[in-house]
């Protein structure tokens, strides 16, 4: 039986550095933040590698991502 993976999910812990000053900019001031996993977080992770790989052959020495990285908190997930 093949197991069906969810569209989104928690992927990894937003750097440590980060979490204060991301999460009060969403307004989740306190929350841990995740960056999205699940298939949508793997696409994007994915096609923002192989963008900047494209880019930097094309002579883009600082190449900007194609997607932003969007984050997520544990009770965001469950609603």
């Amino acid at each position: 039986m093949v197991e069906e993976s969810p569209s989104e999910g928690l992927g990894e812990l937003v750097e440590p550095q980060f979490q204060a000053e991301m999460a009060e900019r969403i307004g989740k001031a306190g929350e841990k933040l995740f960056y999205l996993g699940g298939i949508k977080g793997e696409f994007t992770q994915l096609a923002n590698k192989h963008y900047r790989k494209l880019e930097k052959e094309l002579g883009n020495t600082n190449p900007e991502p194609l997607y932003q990285a969007s984050t997520l908190t544990e009770s965001g997930l469950k609603k």
